[in-house]
């Protein structure tokens, strides 16, 4: 049976936009997700299998440098927000930033929609090894088996390096 495998949307998210603004921006997207998803299938007879949202990097609307539980707070909270609006994929940017990679078992472990990267490539800078930035990585996906149900949070994280933008990838 050929079917159209998924439906996404870009939808950007900031600093300045509080949870009401997520919401009503998230909620927005899904609504054209569901049109577009119904006109699809209207048009060709052919089943959207899923629809999906992928968010720009957390760094540009998650401030990761401030308190733990209020960073995991707010990204909890769009993952509930994501759900009650149906939404049951959605990618953030990749982590780019060596001190940041630690929060990925930590989002994964304790979402349920939000997929995410570490761009290892993005990660390497004059400053850090690369064998420390790969080996956090590691530890990261390691973490992730053994902390989510079944081992299964590896499917919603991935490790990159030398991807560029625009490569279609969940």
């Amino acid at each position: 049976m050929v079917c159209i495998r998924t439906v996404t949307a870009s939808l950007s998210l900031c600093y300045e936009d509080d949870l009401a603004a997520v919401g009503k921006k998230i909620k927005e997207t899904a609504t054209f997700l569901a049109f577009a998803k119904n006109k699809l299938h209207e048009a060709t007879s052919l089943d959207v299998q899923t629809v999906r949202i992928s968010f720009n990097p957390l760094g540009e609307w998650v401030n990761l440098s401030g308190k733990r539980s209020s960073v995991l707070e707010r990204i909890c909270l769009v993952d509930s927000i994501l759900e009650k609006e149906g939404v049951a994929f959605a990618s953030v940017g990749p982590i780019t930033d060596t001190k940041h990679i630690g929060l990925a078992k930590e989002i994964v472990c304790k979402t349920k929609i939000l997929n995410l990267s570490v761009a290892l490539d993005k990660c390497i800078t004059n400053s850090s090894s690369s064998l420390a930035v790969c080996l956090e990585a590691a530890q990261a996906v390691k973490d992730i088996a053994h902390e989510s149900s079944g081992g299964l949070g590896n499917f919603r994280f991935c490790v990159t390096s030398c991807v560029k933008s625009g490569v279609p990838f969940f």
